[in-house]
């Protein structure tokens, strides 16, 4: 028995599989092309739905944003006093959806930005900030 197209696929016992491989694999090749854009990289991986944000540059992270794209709000996850100084970290629990990221210096300069980065249950995405973009 063959799977072609048109079939009907019973429950979400081989397409879950699938869809987690080929967005996995999506999300690497988009990591990697990013490496050419100040080395950053933005990776998927299992654990608890969320987000960890390293910063592996020489300058601090001053405004964080993190937001759902459909809310179309953003709000600075650092707050008004915190920064993220070169060799720290943030981690922070999400719900699944779709987001939008930016990071600024202390200038209000954007220095890297993501858009419409899917989360599924059990997606931790996991950014290594290395330089301006």
């Amino acid at each position: 028995m063959g799977i072609f197209p048109g079939d009907a696929i019973p429950g979400s016992f081989y397409v879950s599989p699938m869809r987690r491989v080929l967005r996995t694999t999506l999300l690497s090749l988009i990591a990697f092309s990013a490496v050419g854009c100040g080395g950053n990289l933005v990776n998927i991986q299992q654990g608890s739905t969320g987000i960890v944000v390293r910063n592996q540059s020489d300058e601090p992270i001053c405004y964080f944003y993190l937001s759902e794209a459909s809310s179309g709000v953003r709000q600075d996850r650092l707050g008004t006093t915190e920064t993220l100084d070169p060799g720290s970290y943030r981690e922070y629990d999400l719900d699944a959806g779709l987001y939008n990221l930016r990071f600024e210096d202390c200038r209000e300069e954007v220095i890297m930005e993501r858009q419409g980065i899917m989360l599924e249950e059990g997606d931790r995405l996991e950014v290594d900030f290395r330089g301006r973009e």
